[in-house]
């Protein structure tokens, strides 16, 4: 609903409220709209930054809406005022569904943004597979450079009728994404009909989404093409909408990509290697009464979740130790 909290035991702090916002900003939410994604600087100690991601009214349609927000460098969460910054990207959303807007900063000091498709099923506007939109594509931006705020970097930068802000493309609805500790960014994406993914986002890679569903042919057969494959595909026998995890710091599960899916309440992980890619056999540690909306880590490195059904943050851990 646009509430930021603080959750301090059992105290509630509310820090910033995304309805309060300038016209064109404020948040709508309904259907899979809202406030979606948050993350803090590496460097809040020293410049007081968070991102935003959320879905705004403006113009009479949605548009999902990346900006920087301050407040007092190194202040605890809640204590000062957090203060709209710098507005760094909005594209309006066709239909109300297939948003992403999980939001990371990566090791390399960018600020990483997922979307969807754009909604509806099977992607009829064809976004997974269009360079040109930024729907169904993971976004690199620089909060420090002036607008458009892109890094001359990106993969597509320089190539005519592109958006320079893509990283990776070809998702449908990459639902929470991480880094790993050697920087590789893993995500969950959310699939149609069949299967859910987890796999690796490859700077320039492309995913493979609507020409395929996990690893099989969906919008066409055959469907060959120069895509990057999942490395763990499950399907509706386990599962039904994906969540991506995050790789535990410590405790039983350290060193695991930990992950789940919002409908079925199954927790997987798995060791990683160097390059995000299994080092053994997915694990399952069985089905839970919980609905996995998103994965965090706690100051220790233990994982989180957050369960969408009871509205609890839960940590995760392993029976017997």
């Amino acid at each position: 609903d646009g509430d930021l909290l603080v959750l301090d035991g059992d105290r509630r702090t509310r820090w910033l409220d995304l309805r309060d916002l300038p016209e064109g900003l404020a948040v709508v939410s309904g259907g899979e709209r809202g406030f979606l994604g948050l993350d803090v600087d590496p460097d809040y100690a020293t410049n007081g930054r968070l991102a935003l991601s959320w879905t705004a009214k403006k113009d009479g349609g949605t548009h999902s809406t990346l900006a920087t927000f301050r407040t007092e460098p190194g202040s605890k969460p809640g204590s000062a005022p957090l203060v709209l910054d710098t507005v760094l990207f909005t594209v309006q959303q066709p239909w109300s569904n297939h948003d992403g807007g999980c939001v990371r900063f990566g090791p390399d000091g960018s600020l990483y943004l997922g979307l969807g498709d754009g909604g509806r099923a099977g992607d009829p506007l064809g976004s997974g597979q269009d360079l040109a939109t930024p729907l169904g594509a993971m976004l690199r931006f620089d909060p420090d450079l002036p607008p458009p705020h892109v890094p001359p970097d990106n993969p597509f930068v320089g190539r005519e009728g592109v958006r320079t802000e893509i990283f990776a493309y070809g998702l449908r609805n990459p639902w929470r994404f991480a880094f790993t500790p050697e920087g590789v960014i893993i995500a969950g994406d959310v699939g149609q009909d069949r299967f859910e993914e987890i796999t690796s986002v490859p700077r320039g890679a492309n995913l493979g989404w609507n020409v395929r569903e996990g690893q099989a042919c969906f919008a066409q057969d055959p469907c060959p093409g120069d895509f990057v494959d999942p490395w763990f595909v499950y399907g509706r026998a386990d599962g039904i909408s994906v969540t991506g995890g995050m790789v535990a710091r410590s405790g039983g599960l350290a060193g695991r990509y930990v992950f789940g899916d919002f409908g079925s309440g199954q927790i997987w992980s798995v060791p990683l290697r160097a390059d995000g890619t299994p080092a053994e056999a997915v694990r399952s540690h069985g089905r839970f009464t919980v609905q996995p909306s998103s994965f965090a880590l706690d100051a220790e490195g233990a994982v989180l979740v957050v369960d969408f059904a009871q509205g609890r943050i839960l940590e995760i851990g392993v029976a017997g130790g």
